[in-house]
């Protein structure tokens, strides 16, 4: 089981990705939805939505594309 916020959100979106088949899609979930289904807080779920983002692990061009 995953327990880190980073772990939960990369498999998150790496299940996405794989459903998708593709790098780039948009999240299905508004931010509050997804830190709903994450059991995180909306703004935990941020901060670490931005650290991703600045180690270059993913890039939004848009909030909820990835």
């Amino acid at each position: 089981m995953v327990k880190s916020i980073k772990g939960k959100i990369s498999k998150y979106l790496l299940e996405l990705q794989r459903r998708s088949g593709i790098c780039t899609f948009m999240l299905p979930l508004k931010r509050g939805e997804l830190a709903d289904f994450l059991n995180v807080s909306r703004p935990t779920l941020s901060r670490e939505f931005c650290k991703l983002r600045d180690e270059g692990i993913i890039d939004s061009i848009k909030i909820r594309c990835v």
